[in-house]
């Protein structure tokens, strides 16, 4: 039996978690079809009328963003007592997933690559930052708070793109401490969000400095064995140059991401633009710095995993397309097209 989803059929599940689940589906339009992922909430979680409001408000928020660096919110709200948001598809593997797989392989992603998909990360973040709300004519600052290699995402295509922006604060990413409950994974949190202060963008560049320190570096910043050491190591801010860990790592990208890192917002870059700058002098002058890299580095330590996956994956659309075409037919229809096949 197929499964429907308002004008979506679903092809298959994806991840399921405490949230609730994420689904691949299928858009039926009149004229065209695209591959969507929607996200459902946990009926359970719907008793908690704050976090019904902040979901819709959140998503309301990140709603208009259209950068090719986020992904793209197509829809959104309540469907049979049950709160999704329905985003595009990205053909591709998490940051999370890559560096797992390089490690399984013992090798490394080049300073170059690594460099190119900050800087690309960097653009959709900054530019979400300060977008601008032109009814109200206000920038509505626009904190992701949930930067980690989980949620950038790295297409088969090259692109790079920042995902769930609006919906990662309100999934359970929750700690607790001192100043009470507090959101994000604790190893990708800053020293002021900690320590309960006031917070900006620049706490998604710091996060976004603790990914590409790692990314350089083949191992955790700040991740100890419980939440309260982690958090502990975030609030001392202890950070080596990554080029004590990998001698390949020139001065200039030290420089940028030790300059994320800084431990006071105020010795951060203002705002993301000027990081792109810096990483941007560097990549000009690296052959593999671009969309082509990444493309041609993918395609060597995934070669295996893809054969066929474009197959497998039609085969699934196109099977809950038929199945789903056929359960919604009448007996008299389905007559008409046996006996057709049949003459």
């Amino acid at each position: 039996m197929t499964v429907r989803f308002k004008n979506y059929i679903i092809v298959k599940d994806l991840a399921e978690g405490g949230f609730g689940k994420v689904q691949l589906a299928l858009e039926k339009k009149q004229l065209a079809n695209r591959l969507v992922v929607i996200k459902t909430i946990k009926p359970s979680r719907l008793e908690d009328k704050q976090f019904d409001t902040l979901f819709l408000e959140e998503i309301k928020a990140a709603f208009p963003l259209n950068h090719p660096n986020l992904t793209t919110i197509y829809d959104y709200g309540r469907h049979d007592d049950m709160l999704y948001c329905v985003m595009e598809f990205v053909d591709g593997v998490s940051l999370k997933e890559l560096i797992t797989h390089m490690k399984k392989r013992k090798r490394k992603i080049p300073v170059p690559i690594i460099s190119w998909i900050i800087k690309e990360a960097a653009q959709g973040l900054n530019y979400a930052h300060h977008f601008r709300d032109d009814f109200n004519d206000r920038e509505m600052g626009l904190v992701h708070r949930d930067i980690s290699p989980q949620n950038i995402m790295v297409s088969f295509e090259g692109q790079v793109k920042v995902i769930d922006f609006g919906i990662a604060k309100t999934e359970d990413n929750e700690v607790k401490t001192q100043t009470g409950a507090v959101k994000g994974k604790p190893s990708y949190m800053s020293p002021e969000y900690v320590n309960g202060k006031k917070y900006d963008h620049r706490f998604d560049q710091f996060a976004l400095g603790i990914v590409f320190w790692e990314l350089l570096c083949g191992k955790p910043l700040f991740k100890a064995p419980s939440v309260v050491q982690t958090l502990r190591n975030v609030d001392k801010c202890e950070v080596p140059i990554p080029s004590s860990f990998r001698t390949s790592v020139p001065k200039s990208v030290d420089n940028v991401v030790m300059t994320m890192l800084n431990e006071k917002p105020k010795d951060r870059f203002s705002t993301l633009k000027e990081c792109v700058k810096e990483l941007d002098k560097y990549c000009v002058t690296q052959d593999t710095a671009d969309r082509t890299g990444v493309v041609k580095l993918l395609e060597k330590v995934y070669a295996d995993e893809r054969r066929g996956a474009g197959d497998r994956l039609r085969k699934k659309v196109s099977g809950a397309i038929i199945k789903d075409v056929m359960e919604n037919m009448s007996p008299e229809e389905f007559d008409k097209i046996i006996n057709k096949k049949k003459k």
